[in-house]
């Protein structure tokens, strides 16, 4: 569990976020989802530390769309705007209710998001699937308060 806890947190920032997103659709294996990635907007704003967030975001919503839902789509939204990015991960999955509480991985994308200046959203709705939001501001935040 350590392991895999610090993967999420380390390394370096995707270079070209979009790219990335590609990449780690395609590692999907026989019996996977079917993923879709639509991407919207210009990346050449996106800090580092943003491009992370979302990066990690996209990570585990798709590493839990894989192993727990059930579904057979995830679609993939990278919306990239005047200061603000947003990735949205939407599965059409068996869902969660109240009762399961969320595990550390979506636990970690909120905690990514707040320290970046952003938020997440998780909503789950049984028999119906899940969708995570991420949205950061595009420059890191001591940029945008012009420190």
């Amino acid at each position: 569990m350590r392991l895999s806890v610090r993967a999420l947190r380390a390394g370096p920032a995707p270079a070209a976020l979009p790219v990335m997103l590609a990449d780690l659709i395609r590692e999907a294996g026989p019996g996977q989802p079917q993923v879709t990635l639509s991407v919207t907007g210009d990346d050449a704003a996106l800090s580092p530390a943003a491009s992370t967030v979302l990066y990690r975001g996209a990570q585990e919503a798709l590493t839990n769309a894989r192993r727990h839902s059930g579904a057979r789509t995830v679609s993939v939204s990278l919306a990239l705007g005047a200061g603000e990015a947003r990735l949205v991960v939407a599965d059409d999955g068996r869902g969660f209710g109240p009762a399961c509480p969320p595990g550390f991985g979506l636990l970690g994308i909120r905690e990514r998001a707040a320290l970046a200046g952003g938020w997440a959203d998780i909503v789950s709705i049984p028999g119906e699937g899940t969708t995570v939001t991420v949205a950061v501001p595009q420059l890191a935040p001591a940029t945008v308060a012009g420190r």
